[in-house]
């Protein structure tokens, strides 16, 4: 895996999820984790699982977890990104 284009990846995917709502990351990950494809700039394809789960009991902060791999052994440790967003929207620990 191209740790630099897996590593931009997984930042600008942070960054969309980011400017989400608490209440749309709540409804759209809290249940079921979200898997998709992308391709790097290198032809490369890379899987992608955001997840949220709450952080501090139910109806607290959100921690949003994202990991991207790229289907290979990289996929038993995949790289790695979270966040926490509290339900009045703004960022724990920022």
């Amino acid at each position: 895996m191209d740790k630099q284009e897996a590593r931009i990846i997984l930042n600008e995917e942070v960054a969309k999820l980011r400017l989400r709502s608490y209440r749309e990351l709540r409804e759209s990950l809290l249940r079921e984790a979200r898997n998709f494809g992308v391709e790097g700039p290198s032809g490369t394809p890379y899987q992608v699982e955001a997840q949220a789960f709450w952080d501090c009991g139910k109806d607290g902060p959100l921690r949003v977890f994202v990991s991207i791999d790229d289907g290979g052994w990289r996929g038993l440790v995949p790289m790695s990104e979270s966040f926490i967003l509290a339900p009045g929207e703004s960022l724990v620990d920022e």
